[in-house]
């Protein structure tokens, strides 16, 4: 695994039953992650791989502030009847989605 992955290993897990809300989310995270490379965060979160995960979707952030900060973002703007944190973890690096 890259160091620079290693480096995104706050994470927080999300689960949703509307696709369209899992690509808000993956916006949001853009906006949180201000710094480094803001596509490591939603690695692992494509279309296809939302069936297969049950609905779920894990986003990995550099540092628990921009964690903090996507949470802090999300949940006012987005419907909370249509998605939910399930999990929420500090030792969970991001895994690089291509060779």
């Amino acid at each position: 695994m890259r160091s620079t992955h290693n480096e995104y290993h706050y994470s927080v897990t999300v689960h949703t039953d509307a696709l369209a809300l899992r690509g808000c989310l993956r916006a949001l995270i853009q906006h949180a992650q201000s710094s480094g490379n803001s596509r490591i965060p939603w690695g692992g979160t494509k279309r296809e791989d939302w069936p297969r995960l049950n609905h779920h979707a894990t986003f990995h952030f550099s540092n628990a502030f921009y964690r903090k900060e996507f949470l802090r973002h999300s949940q006012p703007l987005l419907p909370q009847d249509l998605w939910r944190v399930t999990a929420q973890r500090d030792d969970d690096p991001a895994k690089p989605q291509t060779a």
